[in-house]
């Protein structure tokens, strides 16, 4: 209903998760939404759905798809993608270490969004933009979520660059959405 709720300190934004689902969250997501409000109708025609689908494909539609390594590196874009190499792999390496609270903190962390939709995919095949700029080695990695883009300084060591990338989704982040 696009009210605000407060529960337990933690601000519900049931509203602005719509705007979400309607214009960035893939039109498709926003239908089925609608289709099950309106007891699982497609634009006027009835179709008995609930039938089709287990428990766990409702909640997969719901809630969005589990979260992956894989499913996280596929929508991940490396800028520059030439001369870091190293860099990308040690990147691939620490997300694929992550537990899926962390995959969903780096999720929120880089774009204010801790689930993937159910297809796997953002929308309109949106990707995460990791851009390596040339830095102090001693920064941590920086995220701008309006943009879907994390700035990291070139780090050498893999160990060095997962510590410190999880220290950055660790800290308090100012604004999330989901």
């Amino acid at each position: 209903d696009g009210s605000w709720t407060h529960r337990g300190g933690v601000l519900e934004w049931t509203l602005l998760w719509d705007l979400y689902l309607k214009y960035l969250g893939d039109g498709d997501r926003w239908l089925a939404y609608e289709s099950l409000r309106d007891g699982l109708t497609a634009r006027g025609r009835r179709w008995d759905m609930w039938a089709l689908l287990t428990g766990d494909q409702m909640v997969q539609l719901l809630e969005g798809a589990p979260l992956t390594p894989a499913s996280i590196i596929s929508n991940l874009e490396f800028k520059p993608n030439y001369g870091y190499d190293v860099q990308i792999q040690a990147f691939k390496n620490a997300l694929e270490r992550f537990s899926s609270d962390e995959l969903s903190s780096f999720l929120r962390f880089s774009t204010g969004i801790g689930k993937l939709p159910a297809s796997r995919r953002f929308p309109a095949g949106q990707k995460l933009t990791i851009r390596f700029m040339p830095d102090n080695l001693d920064r941590l990695p920086s995220a701008h979520t309006c943009f879907w883009t994390v700035d990291l300084p070139p780090y050498e060591d893999p160990e060095d660059l997962a510590s410190k990338l999880r220290l950055a989704i660790a800290a308090p982040q100012p604004f999330a959405l989901s």
